[in-house]
């Protein structure tokens, strides 16, 4: 009987990992993060609560808060190379920088400041390979 209700536990355990979606494991990740400060990350770390009007208020707020921004944008994105989602997004070809979260953003806002208008499309490709795939830290 014990190894019937250790099996029952572990297969609950298994379905309660695999039915978080994108956004639990963005909040577990930025939780997971002590280099984030936790205003931040109750206010921004959270995909409907990040979107291409937020990310100036979000870099305002939070940049002189340490590796607040960098941290949040690693969990965000899974420092994954998004560009084919953001070539079928339509991203625009320069602000497609933003996309190969594998490599350093672009920090020259001179430079990139209009790419925040492609965020939700960012946000969209972020989302969706969060969906399937798991938080960089858990």
């Amino acid at each position: 009987m014990t190894m019937f209700y250790l099996l029952i536990i572990l297969m609950f355990f298994i379905q309660s990992v695999v039915s978080q979606n994108a956004n639990d494991k963005l909040i577990a990740c930025c939780a997971h993060d002590p280099q984030i400060d936790p205003g931040c990350a109750a206010k921004y770390c959270n995909f409907p609560n990040i979107n291409q009007f937020m990310v100036l208020p979000f870099i305002a707020e939070c940049g002189p808060k340490g590796n607040t921004v960098s941290r949040v944008w690693d969990c965000i994105s899974s420092k994954h190379d998004h560009t084919q989602c953001c070539t079928n997004q339509n991203v625009l070809p320069l602000c497609r920088a933003f996309c190969n979260a594998s490599k350093a953003v672009p920090t020259d806002m001179l430079k990139y400041g209009f790419c925040t208008s492609e965020f939700d499309k960012y946000r969209l490709c972020f989302r969706t390979h969060l969906k399937h795939h798991n938080a960089i830290r858990q």
